[in-house]
């Protein structure tokens, strides 16, 4: 959004005249200025240069209402954002109705941040300081590409294998665009698509982020590191999804600057979030090295704010620590205090590696290649896994440390690149570690993420500066069972009227329970079982007996209700929910066991019941339950695939119209007069929650979904209407 605010008059242009410093003329006016901007002003001044003969790229943070301060600011709520909006509007409108003096033509209107960015002459950046809503001028920072295999060293392989691959989670990549139809990203002819949902161009101001030129390669290689899935690249999270929001105009195509408005594509995602499902933010750039949080949050407060403001939303913001090869200090915006800053390792043995590192590194020397680029070397005479690259800033608030050379990841055109390096690499490595630890658990805060990153790593000393920072490790930040999250079942008393004859074993202090014979068991301990109550454990048999089952019971009463799931057996007994995710069929074998048993009854008061029947007898049957855990976990379902699911007329109301299935089954289009249903049906219960992505080019009478259990339109209400112009009782 662009609008040209213009001067009515030129009283402040007059009173500051320009001859002397700003700083002589209005101390109040000149605290208002970042210390860059008052000395280009005084400078400018001291030469004589008119005001209007210059602009610059600006960013004005304005000062919240005093009942809104910011760290009260709800974020979190639909609410709480409508209403930070609503206040963001009214005083951004108040601003602009001013007359300022000078000209300045505005760059973004910020959406949930007390601002905007602009391209303003000197009369209006010192007519806009001298508003009493604004709190501060900055300089628009020009940032960096951070850039110079990786998944076996941290054991994303292996969490691939365990199911969690990002599915469900959506990351905004802050760069210089993306190559949208590249195979690694589904090869989707249109943007948006189902795997990249959209984003906006905040240096050409438009809402296309796609690249300009088959240069403008960063942002494919960093989105592909990070959910790559085809054309010859795997991401961290394959399954995840992308919003790219752009920070590199056309006229600097391929260039290492990034000159769009980083500000307000944190503005963008915060703002988006819902509407895209947006939970990390990933920034593989990079400007400037900062000793301490509180050093680099003075120099940026409107990337402070926004930095905070997108965590206080719920997004986790993660940002590369820079290649200068810094030993006491990393780039801004990693260095933000509510950023989590990730720096760069080898993966693997690579030979000896240089790179081209800041004069102010600690291991810099001096090479003619560097040199031409205002540089100078250092070296890794050796590498291998785990060291810590020589271009990577370190210092002591440095967060985490990620694998970078060499990634095969994505390039422009279709192609591939096979060493894409440099904290560029580390920063969706770890951000999409982040998105496999939100689709296992979607209740992770910021904070509880980062530690898990942290706390799960791989100790790594860095040569340099002989900093110690966690590497991390995708398998261990998975939380595993620990002794006391596992059932002690070493004193369980009998279930029911059921248990007989037959031995009991306790092993592995109480983790494990081997019960032959005639044995139905139950534990002392209670559990209260909600919609997300999931009951875990591996299961192992020698000998087929009756019934082998395992469940939660409130009572000792056996026919109450399906209480048992029943895993194994000879017998089909009808009072237990049978064969529960496929019959156990290796005897001896170990088999691993998730059951959302709050998807079947809840309530109070719940005891574990382990079953191992065999009443006829004749056999010693036997069952062994080990790590047995009882915990909550929301489960992540999969969206419907409209490929596989046929539809049909609904009611009497389906007529003349299309029905098109896009985007590889994920969006189903009706245009007409449709009204359809699934073949498939549903089991709705309390808890049953429909989630779905809506949009109309052209609004109909009523545009809804909803479920019914049969085809009588009015025997209820049953479809839920999200548009359309029909003021329909029945809905």
């Amino acid at each position: 959004m662009r609008n040209r605010c213009l001067a009515l008059t030129a009283l402040l242009a007059t009173a500051f005249g320009f001859a002397g410093p700003v700083l002589a003329q209005d101390e109040e006016i000149s605290a208002k200025l970042q210390p860059q901007v008052l000395r280009s002003l005084n400078e400018r001044r001291a030469a004589a240069v008119p005001g209007a003969e210059v602009r610059t790229r600006i960013v004005v943070t304005l000062k919240p209402p005093s009942a809104m301060t910011r760290s009260a600011m709800d974020y979190r709520s639909a609410a709480g954002m409508r209403a930070i909006q609503r206040e963001v509007r009214s005083m951004q409108d108040r601003v602009f109705q001013r007359s300022v003096g000078g000209d300045y033509l505005m760059l973004y209107r910020y959406e949930s941040f007390f601002g905007f960015s602009a391209f303003a002459d000197d009369d209006a950046i010192m007519g806009l300081a001298g508003l009493p809503e604004v709190e501060r001028i900055e300089e628009m920072p020009v940032y960096y590409k951070a850039s110079a295999e990786s998944h076996p060293l941290a054991r994303v392989d292996a969490v691939h294998a365990s199911g969690l691959t990002g599915a469900g989670v959506t990351i905004a990549v802050i760069d210089d665009g993306i190559d949208h139809d590249h195979p690694a990203f589904g090869g989707f002819a249109a943007f948006p698509n189902a795997k990249i949902l959209g984003g906006r161009d905040f240096a050409d101001d438009d809402a296309d982020p796609t690249i300009d030129c088959l240069e403008q390669s960063h942002g494919t290689a960093v989105a592909g590191v990070a959910a790559g899935n085809g054309g010859g690249v795997t991401g961290t999270a394959p399954e995840a999804r992308i919003v790219m929001l752009k920070v590199q105009s056309a006229n600097l195509c391929g260039e290492p600057a990034l000159d769009g408005d980083l500000v307000g594509a944190i503005d963008w995602a915060v703002s988006n979030r819902d509407v895209f499902g947006i939970r990390i933010i990933s920034m593989s750039l990079g400007s400037g090295g900062f000793t301490g949080a509180a050093a680099c949050e003075t120099s940026s407060p409107a990337t402070r704010n926004a930095v905070n403001a997108a965590v206080q939303a719920g997004l986790v913001v993660l940002a590369a620590a820079g290649n200068d090869g810094f030993c006491d200090r990393i780039s801004r915006p990693a260095c933000m205090d509510s950023a989590i800053s990730v720096g760069a390792v080898y993966d693997a043995p690579l030979g000896e590696s240089g790179f081209c590192v800041s004069p102010n590194s600690c291991v810099s020397q001096p090479h003619p290649t560097c040199a031409a680029m205002g540089k100078q070397a250092c070296f890794n005479a050796a590498t291998d896994a785990d060291l810590v690259t020589c271009y990577s800033n370190s210092a002591v608030f440095l967060d985490i440390l990620a694998p970078s050379n060499c990634a095969t990841s994505a390039a422009p055109g279709g192609a591939t690149t096979d060493c894409f390096g440099g904290t560029s690499s580390a920063t969706p490595f770890a951000a999409d570690i982040a998105a496999t630890l939100i689709e296992d658990d979607p209740s992770l805060s910021n904070e509880t993420l980062r530690a898990r990153l942290r706390d799960s790593g791989v100790a790594v000393t860095d040569p340099r500066n002989g900093q110690v920072t966690p590497r991390v490790d995708a398998l261990a930040s998975i939380p595993v069972p620990t002794p006391a999250d596992v059932v002690d079942l070493g004193n369980t008393v009998a279930y029911s009227d059921q248990d007989g004859d037959g031995s009991l074993t306790v092993a592995v202090g109480g983790a494990a329970l081997l019960m032959e014979g005639n044995r139905w068991r139950r534990t002392e301990q209670t559990f209260t079982v909600t919609a997300f109550t999931t009951l875990e454990f591996q299961f192992t048999s020698g000998v087929e007996g009756e019934i082998h089952g395992i469940g939660l019971d409130e009572d000792d009463e056996l026919s109450n209700g399906a209480r048992i799931f029943q895993l194994f057996g000879s017998q089909d007994w009808g009072g237990a929910i049978q064969a529960y995710n496929g019959v156990y069929e290796t005897l001896g074998a170990s088999a691993t066991y998730r059951i959302p048993v709050g998807g079947f009854y809840r309530g109070d008061g719940f005891r574990l019941v382990l079953v191992n029947d065999n009443d006829a007898g004749g056999t010693i049957n036997s069952s062994r339950f080990d790590n047995v855990r009882v915990f909550e976990h929301p489960p992540a379902t999969p969206a419907l695939d409209f490929t596989a699911l046929s539809t049909e007329a609904y009611s009497n109301q389906d007529a003349a119209g299309a029905e098109v299935i896009e985007d590889s089954g994920a969006t189903l289009s009706l245009s007409g007069n449709r009204w359809r249903r699934t073949a498939e049906s549903f089991t709705v219960g309390p808890d049953t929650v429909v989630a779905f992505e809506f949009s109309s080019g052209a609004e109909g009478e009523i545009h809804g979904l909803g479920f019914d259990e049969n085809q009588l339109l009015g025997d209820a209400t049953r479809i839920f209407r999200v548009f359309g112009t029909q003021d329909w009782p029945g809905d």
